[in-house]
């Protein structure tokens, strides 16, 4: 797996980018009115991210995943979250604490709450917090508003995932899986020295190895 970082490439300001796809997905929640491509694209994730995973690394019920808890505009991860959890997986979920973010094992018997921030986050106690919680983890599936072939995304602008991803550097580290929707794979993610790259893409219609 290799931690090469290639040149930056330009491309429209993170910025930009950000406006524009936070609009198209504000629209793609409205016109979703019953929910029901909601529903269809999170079980397509999720058979297409376990498919993945076991095909990289074979899932197991001692298996751990650490994987984000998406907003109602974003891809659908809960059907992902208890597809593996029904799988006797130990799921991992973040929550921000300070600059950093901290991690939760999901459980049914912490109920999520919405943060000041608007995030959805667990309320169960930590199990650690950055990467040291992820170095035993098989796989981290991250939240992005875009991702280009070479597997450099495009964040929320926070910065939580990038300096978590970074302290587990380029080697023997987990498999790192990138959701999206279809139409955010573009062609070139502004990009920056510390950006980290992922994986694997995986969209509600395909699964793209990133070119590194």
């Amino acid at each position: 797996m290799s931690g090469h970082k290639q040149e930056p490439k330009k491309g429209p300001e993170k910025a930009e980018l950000r406006g524009r796809i936070r609009a198209a997905r504000r629209e793609r929640l409205s016109a979703d009115i019953d929910g029901s491509f909601r529903t269809l694209s999170g079980e397509a994730i999720s058979s297409l991210v376990l498919s993945e995973l076991n095909r990289l690394s074979p899932i197991t019920s001692a298996s751990i995943v650490a994987v984000y808890v998406s907003t109602e505009s974003e891809p659908n991860t809960a059907i992902l979250r208890a597809d593996l959890r029904a799988k006797g997986v130990t799921v991992l979920i973040p929550r921000v604490a300070g600059e950093s973010l901290e991690w939760c094992v999901d459980d049914d018997q912490f109920p999520l709450m919405e943060s000041r921030w608007g995030i959805v986050e667990p309320t169960g106690p930590a199990v650690g917090s950055g990467a040291a919680p992820l170095l035993a983890s098989s796989a981290i599936v991250v939240p992005a508003l875009a991702i280009d072939a070479s597997g450099f995304r495009l964040g929320q602008g926070g910065g939580f995932y990038d300096r978590a991803l970074a302290e587990l550097g380029s080697t023997d580290r987990p498999i790192m899986v990138g959701v999206i929707y279809d139409d955010e794979f573009i062609e070139a993610v502004p990009r920056e020295t510390h950006d980290i790259q992922v994986d694997v893409i995986v969209t509600e219609k395909r699964v793209i190895a990133a070119v590194k």
